[in-house]
């Protein structure tokens, strides 16, 4: 029996940079609000906050800081920016069995764990304010939906 799975394109460019994995820097720390003070105002902070933003949406729940990191130029050891993002074999719970999503809590009134932490950071909002629908368009695809 032949076992599919899916692999992860080689972004280190065989060994050009490096992969430094989150946990180097912050052990176990995967909070955002811990993070993000830490990666400061960069640009690397603002691919961070996309990528928990659409970690939320797509509830990902995988996202440890074995799995997220910086990649560094291979000689020099300078942080070029944040590694692509990886490892959403579990996005929107497709591979996980049934008894397994049950213990994946999500509150339909208050949202995932990561509402409130988009909601109060002003950075945050900054950041993923392009990337959010205006409500006349949501109103307005609702309403040709409904139509259909």
């Amino acid at each position: 029996m032949e076992i599919a799975y899916i692999t992860t394109k080689d972004f280190t460019e065989n060994a050009k940079v490096d992969f430094e994995p989150f946990c180097n820097y912050f052990g176990e720390e995967t909070e955002p609000d811990f993070i993000i003070p830490k990666l400061g105002n960069s640009q690397i902070a603002e691919e961070y906050v996309l990528m928990t933003f659409y970690d939320a949406l797509l509830k990902n729940v995988d996202r440890h800081n074995q799995n997220v990191g910086f990649l560094r130029n291979a000689e020099t050891g300078k942080i070029i920016g944040l590694s692509p993002l990886f490892d959403y074999n579990l996005s929107l719970i497709s591979a996980v069995p049934y008894h397994t999503q049950a213990s994946f809590s999500f509150d339909t009134e208050k949202g995932s764990d990561l509402v409130p932490f988009f909601l109060q950071s002003e950075q945050s909002l900054e950041i993923i304010k392009d990337c959010m629908p205006y409500r006349a368009e949501i109103v307005s695809v609702s309403r040709n939906e409904t139509n259909q």
